[in-house]
């Protein structure tokens, strides 16, 4: 507990630092992390047996931050699709074209990578996203504390016992008033060392949706460690395992920050 308590401070503290030198430190970061953690996903599909190719993979993570900070959400679009297409012409004109490979391929392409890309959109774009983004990454943290904490203690019903036997309905529940309540302090720290300032509500309904959306991550990544026979995706992080089983959750509640955001915004 103590190795994975101090593993998880440093990383707060990294992420911090990030939040403070802003964009340019996220377009750097966030890439490198990315290639990470595709290298990790990949490795998992190879132990299962998967043959995918690895080079469109790799191509997102290689272009994605000038894609981000030249077209934004179309340049992002662009190559995905890029990607996407070129992998599936490998599976097709291949000598496997099965239906694993295809969901596989399909799945390398997409994840982690498009919750990444939209991780680096909320970057990039302004002030206020990078708010955003913080908040969104925030309410996972949130949401794994109070969810582990209220689980242990308190957690009776199994939510989805099938991929994590450890979950439980009550500690889901506690998890998405941890993710209000660490969406609102990091609403306020930005604020002081920052500057950034955002609406109290807009905080709070990310921290909420955010929340929900980590579990879903932590669930589809905990199918896919299940569906490749792993525990973790790797040992990098001590305590954690992998770059994939630390962000897991944070890739999914970014989404659901930038959900949010982009509903009130066009209201």
């Amino acid at each position: 507990m103590k190795t994975r308590t101090l593993t998880a401070l440093v990383i707060v503290a990294l992420a911090l630092a990030a939040f403070y030198f802003g964009k340019t430190a996220f377009l750097i970061l966030l890439p490198i992390l990315l290639a990470m953690s595709q290298h990790e996903v990949l490795s998992a599909f190879q132990k299962a047996g998967r043959k995918i190719s690895i080079w469109p993979v790799y191509l997102i993570s290689l272009i994605i931050s000038p894609a981000v900070y030249f077209g934004g959400i179309k340049g992002t679009a662009i190559v995905f699709i890029i990607a996407f297409m070129y992998q599936m012409s490998l599976i097709m004109l291949g000598d496997d074209p099965s239906p694993e490979r295809i969901v596989a391929g399909s799945l390398s392409v997409f994840y982690p990578a498009l919750p990444m890309a939209f991780m680096l959109i909320l970057a990039a774009e302004s002030e206020t996203s990078l708010g955003v983004l913080a908040c969104g990454a925030f309410s996972a943290a949130g949401s794994d504390t109070f969810g582990l904490f209220i689980g242990s203690k308190f957690g009776k019903k199994r939510l989805c016992p099938s991929l994590s036997p450890k979950k439980s309905v009550e500690g889901a529940v506690a998890g998405l008033f941890g993710g209000v309540i660490f969406s609102v302090i990091i609403k306020y720290i930005i604020e002081f060392a920052m500057g950034i300032s955002l609406p109290l509500l807009l905080a709070c309904l990310i921290g909420l949706v955010g929340a929900a959306f980590s579990v879903l991550g932590d669930l589809f990544a905990s199918g896919i460690k299940r569906l490749c026979g792993i525990k973790d995706f790797s040992s990098l992080l001590p305590g954690h395992g992998g770059v994939t089983d630390r962000f897991d959750s944070i890739y999914f509640s970014t989404l659901g920050a930038y959900i949010v955001w982009s509903i009130i915004s066009m209201l």
